[in-house]
């Protein structure tokens, strides 16, 4: 169990992470605001494709290391995500 400093810490440096946009949370006002309506659209679906980019490939990293290694997948089974 954590102490409670360290566990305080987390908690006010993951309250930083949540509270703080990324890129898209400033590009996608920017563009709406000086494209107009047709441009925020796409710009939605821009960053949308570059989220799910990374999605899949964090998907296919962990099905291989999951292919690659029974140990890690019989670790994965007992924590109960398999």
């Amino acid at each position: 169990m954590p102490y409670s400093t360290t566990f305080s810490l987390f908690l006010v440096a993951a309250l930083i992470c949540i509270v703080m946009p990324g890129p898209a949370g400033s590009y996608l006002p920017t563009n709406g605001l000086g494209s107009g309506s047709t441009g925020r659209p796409l710009a939605a679906v821009g960053s949308t494709a570059r989220v799910s980019e990374r999605v899949v490939a964090a998907v296919v990293g962990f099905a291989a290391l999951l292919h690659a290694s029974a140990v890690v997948f019989h670790e994965v089974k007992l924590v109960g995500a398999a």
